[in-house]
């Protein structure tokens, strides 16, 4: 008699953990990782911290690379010193135009950092300082290193 009775409690028991499980969402998988730089990245970024600080960044599809910008009074322009950065690039997006972005530098050292992008602003903590670029340069950029 018991067991008439115990029957349909576990059908409907089931059933209401099969519609629960179907409603619930899986967590999602963590975020992907691309080759190469965000899109908007790319191109070429200026810090203008005056005639002493500023500096320039450059994204291309496998790269990032950047150092100071010298001012020459005399031209009343700046000189960009040689880039150094890393290569084999690879990111992850972390939301709202965050970007976490992995390399290799040229002593075979894994480098990162990461950015935060919009059309006409990067920032991020670069070389160990925050720091922001835009896309436009701080003066008259010349090509060579002319000293």
């Amino acid at each position: 008699m018991k067991l008439k009775q115990i029957g349909p409690k576990i059908v409907v028991g089931m059933l209401a953990t099969s519609i629960l499980s179907i409603g619930v969402a899986t967590p999602a998988q963590a975020a992907t990782w691309h080759k190469g730089t965000p899109k908007i990245a790319r191109g070429t970024w200026y810090h203008n911290g005056g005639k002493t600080n500023s500096a320039y960044m450059g994204y291309t599809n496998s790269t990032v690379a950047g150092n100071s910008l010298v001012y020459v009074a005399k031209k009343h322009a700046f000189y960009r010193l040689p880039a150094h950065g890393y290569y084999d690039v690879k990111y992850k997006a972390l939301g709202h135009h965050r970007y976490y972005l992995v390399g290799t530098d040229m002593f075979q050292k894994r480098n990162h950092e990461t950015i935060t992008v919009t059309k006409k602003h990067l920032s991020g903590n670069l070389y160990g300082h925050f720091q922001k670029f835009t896309r436009r340069a701080p003066g008259k950029i010349l090509k060579g290193y002319g000293f």
